[in-house]
């Protein structure tokens, strides 16, 4: 994972939390679903097979 990916995971979980103390209610949880998509997209990124793997015979 790139160092920038997991800063602005850090600092959507530290804004979920700002919203979830200031009473925020449903909205609090917006953040958090933004991190897990965008940590979720990364990991499908990596995960599926490169043009390089693919065996084109």
């Amino acid at each position: 994972m790139k160092t920038h990916h997991v800063l602005i995971c850090a600092l959507l979980l530290v804004t979920g939390a700002i919203l979830v103390s200031t009473g925020a209610g449903t909205l609090a949880f917006l953040p958090l679903l933004l991190c897990m998509a965008m940590m979720g997209g990364m990991m499908w990124l990596m995960m599926r097979p490169s043009e390089r793997d693919r065996d084109d015979r």
